[in-house]
Order: structure tokens, then C-alpha cells, then sequence
């Protein structure tokens, strides 16, 4: 990943949820639909991949910990209740679990059934998303969190977003890597036609990672750049976009006066799309080109 200098630079985080995806997600990190400041020590209810989960945050030690959401007693959502010291208690009968997903207190009787457990799912909380480990609980410490490099950095201005979307996660990956519908689908705002028309493109592989490099000179500049910054000459436009498994976008777009290449920079854009599927579904393969 290629980053700008930081002048000129907005930022624009989505976590994307969608209701479904073609099955094939394992042994990789996904990004929960929550970010850090919406996890309290209030059980929030979350899903992925038809997981029914819930997210809170530890009182004593800050940690966010997430559980199946379901009381092993009756099946009641622990979502529904509450944390008591640094355990969440199920509010139908007041089970109690720790961050494990162990039941420790049964106020009803003193011996806990053995296996008396839920689920837990390994996480790492990162520069303000929940990392989360969906995959063989065996394989969790190959956890290893997608990095938002200007997530911490001072200059840059970040904004963040959270969609929900009704299709499968395929069909967004696919719209975000080619832009060349931008003419059509998107002719009052960011679109125009040099993209689709004029654009040199260049795709690379780097281990699962695949890049897509799109350079376009001497274009008419879309509606919104014109909007944002007032300049309506020419440009020279760029598009940098990233696929990363199992479900990270990265998108640069900038542009710069006509032929001036990179140097006479108008303004640029980054837009980081975390997708996050709600249900397992298989979906028949869609073919293109």
C-alpha cells in the first residue's frame, strides 16, 4: 500500500455489512460490524457468518471480549443482560460467564454442570475496529489484524461509516475493484467519462493481496471534485485500489492539474470499505468478461 503525504489527504472508513456471503470465509480475520467506541460494559448483540454474538467491554482490565449469544441454560440471548464485576450475566435466569465463555456463578445451585460453556471468539482490538477470529479456535494465534496506517496519524482527517447492504459480499467487491461503472452509475458526483474511456490500468499480485492501478490524463474533472475544491479544468486522475481477503478495500483517488502528473496535487481521497457478512449463504458464481 502506496500512502500519500498527508496534506490535502480526507479519509473515509465504511464497515460494510452485508446479509450474505458465498460460504467460503475460514481461518481468516474479519472486522466486526462495531467499532471500539460503541463496545461498552453494556453486552451489545452482534452477527457474522449466521454467529449469533455478543461484544462487551471487561470493567477491570478494558479488554473487549466476545461471546456466542446464547445462555447455555435456555438458550435466552446474553445480549439481554448484564455485567456483573467482569462477568455477563444471562437475564433470564442470572448464569453468569466470564470472558471465556465458562459459566462461573449459577445462583440457583452450587455445582456447575461440566462443559457448562459458550463459545468464545478470539479478538484484537486495533486502531478503532474489533478484529475478529471466526475461523478453528485451534489456529487463533495466526490472528493477524488488517493495519489502517493513518488510523493514528494527527494531519489526516478521518471519517467513519457503517452501511448495511441486502446482497452478497462478492458483488461489492467486485463494484469497489472496477470503477469503470463510475460514468454511468455515478455521472452527477464522481463520475465522468475519461474514467471508463482514457484510464491506463495496471493489476498486480502480492501474495492473496491483488492491486489495481488506474492513471487517466488530461480528463474532465467530475461534478463533486469541481464541488469540493472549485477547480474545473483538466486533470490528471488516479485511482490506486486494493483487495485484501477477506473482505478489505482500499481505494486512493486524487487528481492534479493536466499534465503535471503527481506534482500539481488538487486533492486526493483514501476510502477504506471493511466488509462484514452477516449470513452463510451459497450463492451461485457470477462470471464477467
Amino acid at each position: 500500500m502506496v500512502l500519500p503525504s498527508s496534506k490535502n489527504v480526507k479519509i473515509r472508513i465504511k464497515v460494510v455489512s452485508t446479509e450474505h456471503t458465498n460460504g467460503l470465509i475460514g481461518n481468516v480475520t474479519s472486522i466486526s460490524n462495531l467499532n471500539s467506541e460503541e463496545v461498552t460494559d453494556k453486552p451489545l448483540a452482534s452477527r457474522m457468518l449466521d454467529d449469533p454474538f455478543v461484544l462487551f467491554r471487561t470493567p477491570s482490565t478494558g479488554k473487549v471480549s466476545i461471546l456466542e449469544d446464547r445462555c447455555v441454560h435456555r438458550q435466552a440471548p446474553l445480549s439481554l443482560g448484564e455485567i456483573v464485576g467482569d462477568n455477563l450475566q444471562c437475564g433470564y435466569h442470572g448464569l453468569e460467564y466470564d470472558c471465556s465463555g465458562t459459566c462461573v456463578r449459577i445462583p440457583s445451585q452450587k455445582k456447575i454442570p461440566p462443559g457448562a460453556a459458550v463459545r468464545s471468539y478470539p479478538c484484537i482490538e486495533q486502531q478503532g475496529f474489533i478484529h475478529v477470529w471466526m475461523g478453528d479456535p485451534a489456529l487463533s494465534n495466526t490472528l493477524d489484524p488488517y493495519d489502517f496506517p493513518f488510523a493514528s496519524h494527527p494531519e489526516w482527517q478521518a471519517r467513519y461509516a457503517h452501511l448495511h447492504g441486502r446482497f452478497d459480499n462478492r458483488l461489492l467487491i467486485d463494484n469497489l475493484m472496477d470503477v469503470t461503472h463510475l460514468p454511468f452509475a455515478h455521472k452527477s458526483t464522481i463520475g465522468t467519462s475519461g474514467v471508463a474511456e482514457q484510464a491506463i490500468a495496471r493489476t498486480e499480485h502480492d501474495g492473496e493481496r491483488v492491486r489495481i492501478t488506474r492513471f487517466m490524463e488530461n480528463i474532465a474533472p467530475a461534478p463533486a471534485h469541481i464541488a469540493v475544491t472549485g477547480y474545473s479544468d483538466n486533470v490528471d486522475r488516479w485511482q490506486v485500489i486494493e483487495y485484501t481477503p477477506p473482505g478489505f478495500v482500499w481505494l486512493q483517488v486524487g487528481y492534479s492539474k493536466a499534465g503535471t502528473g503527481l506534482i500539481q496535487k488538487i486533492c486526493c481521497w483514501i476510502v477504506i470499505r471493511c466488509i462484514s457478512p452477516c449470513l452463510r449463504q451459497i450463492t451461485p458464481p457470477f462470471i464477467y468478461g
